[in-house]
């Protein structure tokens, strides 16, 4: 969906069941006088938009109002229908999300720190405090490795300084580290905080910073000690907040926060985080940074890298299949940046492109090989399937491939494009984020679905993969956070509550200025 002039009002046209097998779609009609509206939000009536304007998709004209809407009502994903009250059930479903006039603003971050600090943090306060949320977050398993691509504007004036800050701060929090006898460099560990990543077993069996290590190209990173450490890297799609951003941010002195340089960060390949362990090293590894000092303006993601080696077709069919039955819930959970972006594209089984991409994995799902478990070492196994998938999306010859960056696909919130080189599905929905605790949320919430939903096809292989489509596109209008929650069987009180909304000017209901 290309980006609309206004970062307020994102409407997608959706296909009715009754509707979707016609051959063309009629132009949208101006809503009558004698045509009921019904507007749901996660599968419930919602009556927030009653006696307002309705426009000619049938969207209420909320956005051009001056209804002050409640912070429980805005950030929030609703889908529209109207018609006759006699063929209400048959219309098509539109849906648009609500925020204020905010630029898309809420849910970003200021930097963490005034200025640069390169100096140490406290490690038993710090490893205390990693131990608390861990605990927080009650019963959770973390059977697949996983691997994370942190992204940030840092106070740094270019990536060599970020590096070389990060590495001051690494060398003065565990200075009792270095010059330890080791074997590898997983030996270098403080009272069991595994520093695997900013340490290093050098050839002489000592333990040294990252930094007394030199990894510069592609090739280093493939090979020991460099693939062992977290890989720096820019990206130029990062840009710090603006002085309009920062004004809805309620910044006076916005000098303070327009500049800094962008960084990508990503977790070591070999080997890659694994069980609470790895969590943990996140964790680190993002406090450390939230102390140096970073930003994480509208431009920053967090993409999540799980190891699909083991897996199955049909295992990758029900945890894609699930995440597109709840994505108007999973929307919430993010950022209005994020909604109508196409680097996380929403997962909406009403458009062409994202119910081919089903069909064809539908239909892999229940084909010879579709028991058979990706190999680490079969690379033809695993690219016949993924390109087989991506290119249903489109007939073009461009955008085809699982090998670069350039397929239609790959924007999915579910993307299976590493499948193939990587071993990996991306998890590419959520925002940028400098805070521990919302990070380790998503983290742990994704955990939590796939050990719920790799092997839980809600009915969807029983039939065909046009009919699979229709009831995965009903049961993505109707599915709810408290379906999440039961069916997940833990609490989302955090997502309920949403606490990244508190105390943010920027999410706060302002009309869209006449």
């Amino acid at each position: 969906m290309p980006r609309l002039p206004s970062a307020v009002v994102y409407v997608c046209i959706c296909i009715s069941v009754a509707e979707r097998d016609k051959k063309h779609v009629h132009r949208h009609l101006r809503f009558r006088a004698n045509e009921t509206l019904e507007v749901r939000n996660c599968g419930e009536p919602v009556h927030i938009f009653d006696g307002l304007p309705v426009g000619r998709r049938g969207i209420p004209e909320w956005y051009s109002s001056q209804k002050p809407f409640e912070m429980d009502e805005l950030h929030r994903l609703y889908i529209a229908r109207h018609a006759p009250p006699e063929s209400l059930s048959d219309a098509k479903w539109n849906y648009f999300w609500v925020a204020g006039f905010t630029k898309e603003m809420c849910g970003t971050e200021l930097f963490s720190k005034p200025a640069e600090n390169c100096g140490a943090v406290d490690a038993n306060t710090t490893q205390a405090g990693i131990d608390e949320l861990i605990e927080g977050m009650g019963e959770f398993a973390i059977p697949r490795k996983f691997g994370i691509e942190f992204e940030f504007v840092t106070r740094s004036e270019n990536l060599n300084r970020a590096k070389e800050c990060f590495a001051q701060k690494v060398t003065a929090t565990f200075n009792g580290l270095w010059g330890k006898d080791c074997s590898t460099s997983a030996d270098c560990d403080i009272q069991g905080w595994s520093m695997q990543g900013w340490a290093v077993c050098t050839a002489e069996k000592k333990c040294r910073p990252f930094s007394d290590v030199t990894c510069k190209s592609r090739d280093d990173y493939k090979k020991l000690p460099c693939s062992q450490m977290w890989k720096w890297d820019t990206d130029a799609a990062i840009g710090h907040l603006g002085e309009d951003d920062l004004k809805e941010k309620g910044v006076n002195d916005t000098s303070s926060e327009m500049n800094g340089y962008p960084l990508e960060l990503i977790s070591p390949f070999n080997p890659l985080l694994e069980g609470t362990i790895g969590l943990r090293k996140a964790l680190w590894t993002l406090i450390l940074l939230r102390d140096q000092g970073v930003q994480a303006p509208k431009s920053v993601d967090l993409h999540m890298h799980v190891d699909a080696i083991g897996l199955t077709p049909v295992q990758l069919h029900n945890i894609w299949a699930n995440y597109a039955r709840f994505q108007f819930v999973i929307a919430e959970m993010t950022a209005d940046a994020k909604i109508n972006n196409i680097f996380q594209k929403l997962m909406l089984m009403s458009s062409s492109g994202v119910r081919n991409i089903y069909s064809q994995m539908h239909k892999l799902s229940k084909s010879e090989g579709a028991n058979d478990r990706f190999q680490d070492k079969n690379t033809t196994q695993k690219k016949a399937y993924c390109e087989t998938i991506i290119r249903a999306w489109s007939t073009l010859a461009a955008g085809n491939t699982c090998s670069g960056k350039d397929a239609y696909a790959r924007g999915l919130q579910v993307n299976i494009n590493p499948l193939p080189v990587q071993g990996s599905i991306e998890f590419r929905a959520f925002p940028g984020t400098h805070n521990p605790k919302r990070f380790l949320e998503w983290i742990v919430f994704v955990h939590r679905f796939l050990n719920k939903y790799q092997d839980h096809d809600i009915g969807l292989l029983q039939v065909g993969d046009a009919e699979a489509a229709k009831q995965l596109e009903d049961a993505q209008y109707a599915a709810s956070l408290d379906d999440l929650e039961g069916e997940l069987g833990v609490d989302m009180s955090y997502w309920k509550r949403r606490p990244w909304l508190d105390n943010d000017p920027s999410c706060q209901w302002k009309p869209r200025p006449n």
